[in-house]
């Protein structure tokens, strides 16, 4: 009797750096249990690779201007796949607006190899994981997360209207500007209106700022 065969896992490679997608392709590769559908600079390129919609882990190296982007555009194009963040260590901080944006896994590049087959395995099966740099930047923003909705809560922002408040729990949750409009049922364009009223009566520079704003983004 021939041993069972081992289910693979379908990986796609996000990153701008042709030199560090094939060495990160190549070595999973190796794996028995891993699979690369694609390696590509763009998630349009991987939506174009025969079988994308197989994909169940998607590796995303955040090492470009345009990465959240395409981060959320992959929750709606790829809904099926489970998203591994690989960031920068200078930049670990952001990790915890992928996490909580719908990311499962988030490593550093300064990290191991080790680290990283743990996240995307971990990923693969529903787990959220984190290592190393980015681990103790989540902690650090977990904290501040806590104060800022401890203020938060004492002084909710007045001067939002009950629909800016709305669209600000969903933006605070992650949501992109489309996924808003859906939930509401309004049109994109009034959302990215009611996204301009937010920040600037909040005075914050960036909608990802909205999470540490408005406490729990939670609708009431």
């Amino acid at each position: 009797m021939m041993p069972a065969q081992i289910p693979r896992v379908p990986v796609a490679i996000v990153a701008s750096s042709r030199l560090l997608r094939e060495a990160i392709a190549r070595r999973l590769a190796a794996e028995s249990d891993l699979v690369v559908l694609a390696a590509c600079p763009t998630l349009t390129d991987v939506l174009a690779t025969p079988g994308a919609n197989r994909i169940q882990v998607l590796l995303l190296v955040a090492d470009g201007q345009n990465r959240w982007t395409a981060f959320c555009q992959a929750r709606d194009v790829l809904p099926q796949a489970r998203c591994v963040v690989l960031l920068d260590d200078g930049h670990a901080g952001d990790a915890f607006h992928y996490i909580q944006a719908g990311a499962l896994a988030c490593v550093g590049l300064g990290g191991s190899l080790g680290a990283l087959l743990d996240a995307i395995r971990a990923a693969a099966e529903g787990r959220v994981a984190a290592s190393g740099a980015v681990l103790a930047a989540l902690i650090r923003r977990l904290r501040e997360m806590s104060a800022a909705c401890q203020s938060a809560a004492r002084s909710l922002p007045a001067s939002l209207s009950d629909r800016e408040l709305e669209v600000a729990r969903l933006v605070a949750r992650g949501l992109s500007n489309k996924q808003v409009a859906r939930q509401l049922q309004i049109r994109i364009t009034t959302v990215k209106t009611l996204v301009h009223r937010i920040l600037k009566k909040l005075q914050l520079p960036r909608r990802r700022d909205v999470m540490l704003r408005i406490p729990g983004g939670e609708t009431p």
